[in-house]
């Protein structure tokens, strides 16, 4: 191991740049000092500053010559000789609470024992020596020297010290993931599951790093099992679990996840996707059954579970379609299922599609195929007098929602007894997109935010709209939905509308669009307009209105450098629209801003500060404190974490007076 070594040449090349070369004798003079000083004054800072000189001075003659060489082997019984007043010098500093010092010296002692010479040489080890090993591991890591902080978590782990071992091999699995040694951290997280097998943490990293690899899914499987015990009802986790059983042709099996998922995300489009592909591939299992079988009452049997399999899937089907007009994969399938249901209107109607989508109808007796899950949609052709190939774009998979640990903001989330049975919430939280790339954590910043409208501001879980990854049709009737509500309280009531997703603007930078899971943002009459959103929202009538939009209109994305539209070189500021009615629009950024992720908490960094306050204060804030909290957080942050500008905005409608600032949200 020669890293520590080759940082200690670095201090031996600096007498060629005009400083003095360390020479044995040197080093030995400093130690001479040490122990004079040490034996007149006692434990000092003087004397342990003359420690630290003869240490630097040993390492780097070390460091510079070859072994076997007198100098390199006295330079070796040097560092034996200071090596236990450095573990000194770290209690004294701790003493004095100098942190900086107490690193400094933890530090040495610890590299003083991962040196190649020191291998096989007994050294006088305190009995904290994993906590020496800590200190700089914490550091390293936190400034993201990843390749540095293994090697003291290491340290740390060979140390014994059982205190913080679970966390070593968490956190030195997450340091190979930084530095992209994939290979490494699989390994260490398998060392660590080993010994602790029911580790959430490590669980979690193990399955996002296994189901991204797909080549070992019997150690996945476990792995998903001990973690369902323990969060039965994480939707991530679930997903893997379902997709795992697709992968291996488990169906049924992945039928029953999909519909449990259903159940707790009954908007969530990917879902249904999940649902009608696994039943219509059930469904062809069992057909295939069915030839094969040689018995006429086990072929009967076999029939009858297809066919109900296929009709299960005609209804799923037909709900990806109406979202997705455009899905050629899931109308063949869902011809496929009527054909073998005998459903010849069915087929008639869906055969009209597909040939308007220019793919050959399916016959009454055509053959049955499996149906993989990333399907693709077809781009319908301009009409022509002889046949031509019809183009097909695959869509990008839709994203994994991945394992995590959980942010600060998700745990301990405050609960008020207080009933807000007045206040209506709508939620769109659009992260799967079918044609351009994923919106990081965007579900996630829905569920949440969900929690705390229920548990901190008091709203009744039936009062709270969710619509997770939906196209425009569903947005749409998201809004129809609050406007019933609306209508029935005659106006009478308080109104949360909450967006995280993709916004884009028009080519004219003009007006600003929220981007349907199924539009590209080159269509703009298949997105939602903004200023309509704020007319229908308006039009409710209600008593006050707040929204909050974790999204930017310049056509840039969460995700760093990357643009919605990649022949548009910058981003388009769009010109900002007034607020009508009694609204108040909290907004992300500003003109052509990016609203960015904050990957340390996954959330969006707007809606992260959002509810950061709403849990410091437990939902008792004014919206003039929140919004000048998320602006003020956010915007520094952004220039930290990411650094970019993402300054939100707070715009009151026009129907709202001065006294808007004091208004809460419960």
């Amino acid at each position: 191991m020669r890293t520590i070594k080759n940082i200690f040449v670095l201090l031996a090349l600096t007498a060629s740049a005009g400083l003095p070369a360390q020479t044995i004798k040197t080093a030995t003079e400093y130690h001479e000092a040490f122990v004079r000083q040490l034996a007149q004054s006692g434990q000092s800072m003087t004397a342990y500053n003359t420690l630290y000189q003869s240490y630097q001075e040993y390492a780097a003659v070390l460091a510079a010559t070859s072994p076997g060489a007198t100098d390199h082997t006295q330079a070796k019984a040097g560092l034996k000789s200071v090596f236990p007043y450095l573990g000194e010098a770290v209690y004294y500093y701790y003493q004095k609470q100098d942190k900086q010092r107490t690193l400094m010296f933890a530090e040495a002692y610890v590299d003083i024992t991962l040196l190649d010479e020191m291998r096989g040489e007994t050294l006088p080890v305190d009995q904290q020596y994993g906590t020496f090993a800590w200190m700089p591991a914490t550091k390293y890591y936190n400034g993201k020297q990843y390749d540095k902080a293994v090697r003291y978590l290491q340290a740390y782990i060979n140390s014994g010290n059982a205190e913080r071992r679970a966390n070593a091999y968490y956190y030195m699995a997450r340091s190979y993931v930084h530095i992209q040694d994939n290979v490494r951290a699989r390994q260490v997280l398998q060392q660590g599951l080993s010994l602790y097998p029911d580790d959430l943490a490590m669980l979690e990293m193990a399955i996002n790093q296994l189901a991204e690899a797909k080549d070992d899914d019997a150690t996945l499987q476990r792995y998903i099992d001990a973690a369902i015990r323990q969060k039965p009802q994480d939707a991530g986790l679930l997903n893997f679990q379902g997709q795992l059983y697709e992968r291996a042709q488990q169906w049924e099996k992945a039928i029953t996840v999909y519909n449990r998922l259903r159940q707790m995300q009954p908007q969530n489009l990917t879902v249904v996707r999940h649902q009608a592909v696994d039943n219509y591939n059930a469904g062809v299992s069992y057909a295939w059954k069915a030839d094969e079988a040689e018995k006429k009452n086990v072929k009967k049997q076999y029939q009858q579970q297809a066919s109900s399999f296929f009709t299960a899937s005609t209804k799923l089907l037909n709900d990806v379609l109406a979202s997705e007009p455009l899905a050629i994969d899931y109308a063949t399938a869902l011809a496929r299922a009527y054909a073998y249901t005998g459903n010849v209107s069915g087929l008639e109607d869906i055969n009209k599609r597909i040939a308007g989508l220019g793919r050959k109808p399916v016959s009454q007796n055509s053959e049955l195929q499996l149906m993989a899950y990333d399907t693709q949609i077809a781009t319908p052709a301009t009409p022509a007098t002889d046949p031509q190939p019809y183009a097909q774009t695959a869509p990008q998979p839709a994203a994994r929602r991945s394992v995590r640990t959980l942010s600060t903001v998700d745990k301990d989330i405050p609960v008020n007894k207080t009933s807000n049975e007045n206040t209506f919430v709508t939620i769109i939280a659009n992260e799967r997109y079918a044609k351009v790339a994923a919106v990081p954590y965007a579900e996630h910043d829905g569920e949440v935010f969900a929690e705390y409208c229920n548990k901190t501001l008091g709203i009744p879980k039936e009062n709270i709209r969710k619509h997770f990854s939906v196209g425009l049709a569903d947005m749409i009737g998201a809004i129809d939905d609050i406007k019933g509500i609306a209508r029935a309280k005659q106006g009478r009531c308080n109104v949360i509308f909450y967006y995280a997703g993709h916004g884009v603007p028009d080519d004219d930078g003009k007006e600003a669009y929220l981007l349907p899971t199924d539009a590209d943002g080159r269509r703009m009459r298949l997105c939602y307009r903004l200023n309509e959103l704020y007319q229908d929202l308006a039009s409710l009538g209600a008593d006050n209105t707040t929204v909050f939009l974790d999204a930017c209109f310049s056509g840039a994305t969460r995700e760093k450098d990357k643009m919605l539209k990649q022949e548009r070189g910058v981003a388009i500021k769009v010109k900002e629209k007034d607020v009508p009615g009694r609204m108040v629009v909290f907004s992300a950024a500003s003109g052509s801003q990016t609203a960015a992720a904050y990957d340390d908490e996954h959330h969006g960094m707007f809606t992260y500060y959002l509810l950061e306050k709403l849990k410091e204060t437990k939902g008792n804030v004014d919206l003039g404190t929140l919004g000048e909290y998320v602006t003020s957080k956010v915007a520094l942050q952004s220039r930290l974490k990411n650094n970019k500008d993402q300054t939100p905005t707070v715009m009151p409608g026009a129907g709202m007076d001065g006294n808007w600032k004091k208004l809460r949200l419960r």
